[in-house]
């Protein structure tokens, strides 16, 4: 399930099986429908901690 658009080239995906986030360029959307595309974040709550982590 995309969480951002893909108007820059890029994205985030959840995965709805493994509850993953995925940070997905899209001149590798070929490897990640493969399952060759490590995930960035284990659990969504790890993203959401980072997408609201204040930047320093």
């Amino acid at each position: 399930m995309a969480l951002t658009s893909d108007e820059s080239e890029g994205m985030y995906l959840y995965g709805k099986n493994d509850g993953a986030v995925y940070d997905l360029d899209i001149s590798v959307l070929n490897d990640f429908l493969k399952g060759k595309i490590q995930d960035r974040w284990a659990t969504f709550n790890d993203f959401l901690i980072w997408y609201f982590e204040p930047s320093v």
